[in-house]
């Protein structure tokens, strides 16, 4: 008579040594996934297009009205710097059509290509969207601190006071922007286990 303890510890090794079969997405949940990203995507850009023309029309304006020179360069600044971000948000961060009739693997590599460029994106938001606005806010905050000299008691302070103001929002975006960024990540790690 065999050991029943024998055969119980065979079949579970045999049991365990199975392959397994992770999870496995369909085209159609890959695509869906895909075409709600490209959209949420194009949504932002929308937006920050949007938001862009209206910073560039307000200093464009105040620009032509503002007879300090100081002043003027800081809004130039600001609207070549706008300018610049927006260039870089489309070279970098646009969505991409999504291929028609691929199969799979294509879609998933597609998707997993889309989910690395915006994660790149948003993980180095100082060099192209932030740092760009730096030098004409600075240049502004301090020309119009110069222009106050003699007339606003505490200026520099009070000018300093500012910039620090601008900084703590400009470190919040980029905190925001990389936790974005770390969910970018965990949905590549997803769809990496998913595609195995």
């Amino acid at each position: 008579m065999s050991d029943p303890t024998s055969e119980d510890s065979n079949l579970k090794q045999v049991w365990q040594s199975q392959p397994t079969e992770g999870v496995r997405m369909s085209i159609a949940e890959v695509q869906a996934k895909a075409s709600t990203f490209q959209r949420k995507i194009w949504d932002r850009n929308l937006r920050e297009y949007g938001a862009a023309a209206i910073v560039v029309v307000f200093f464009g304006i105040r620009f032509v009205q503002t007879p300090d020179p100081f002043i003027r360069l800081g809004m130039a600044l600001i609207v070549a710097g706008m300018c610049y971000l927006t260039w870089q948000l489309h070279v970098r961060g646009s969505s991409r059509e999504l291929p028609k009739d691929a199969g799979l693997s294509s879609f998933i590599e597609f998707q997993r290509g889309q989910l690395i460029r915006q994660r790149d994106t948003l993980t180095h938001i100082w060099s192209w969207y932030l740092g760009p606005l730096v030098p004409g806010l600075v240049v502004m905050m301090v020309a119009i601190g110069r222009a106050a000299a003699g007339r606003v008691p505490h200026i520099w302070p009070l000018t300093a006071f500012y910039l620090g103001i601008i900084f703590a929002v400009f470190f919040a975006i980029d905190r925001l922007n990389k936790r974005a960024a770390s969910s970018l990540q965990r949905q590549i790690d997803a769809l990496d286990a998913a595609s195995r």
